[in-house]
């Protein structure tokens, strides 16, 4: 058994055909072949991904879910916003959301730093603080 990394490419792909030869040394000259054959893949799912678990099968991640509410449409008034995201793969704790678009408002940009609330706020983070957030 052996590993290695590879960086996937930027563009979705299905699994390629991957086969494995050797050429097993034996006398320092001669060399006895083992002919090419097709690797065994496994199946399933990994990170959410149907068939994720096949190797260079790659998927661009997007959203499925992308919605924003608030509370008040009335000038000079507090209003939440709630955000609901749903990505097509896992999202784990740790990941960068980014809003933009934000800027109509009376409330200043946060570079870094503002508290944010819900179900899965503890996933999410401002690039320093987990359950933070920022804004430009």
């Amino acid at each position: 058994v052996f590993s290695f990394i590879l960086q996937n490419p930027a563009s979705a792909q299905t699994s390629p055909a991957i086969s494995i030869e050797a050429a097993i040394a034996g006398d320092g000259v001669n060399r006895a072949p083992i002919a090419a054959v097709a690797m065994t893949k496994p199946a399933g799912d990994l990170m959410s991904v149907a068939g994720g678990r096949v190797p260079l099968y790659v998927v661009v991640p997007s959203f499925d879910t992308k919605v924003i509410a608030h509370t008040s449409p009335l000038a000079n008034i507090a209003n939440t916003l709630s955000i609901e995201i749903k990505a097509d793969v896992d999202m784990a704790p740790g990941t960068a959301v980014t809003l933009s678009g934000l800027t109509a408002s009376q409330t200043a940009s946060a570079a870094t730093g503002f508290s944010i609330a819900g179900t899965n706020a503890s996933n999410l983070y401002d690039g320093i603080t987990l359950e933070k957030a920022s804004w430009t």
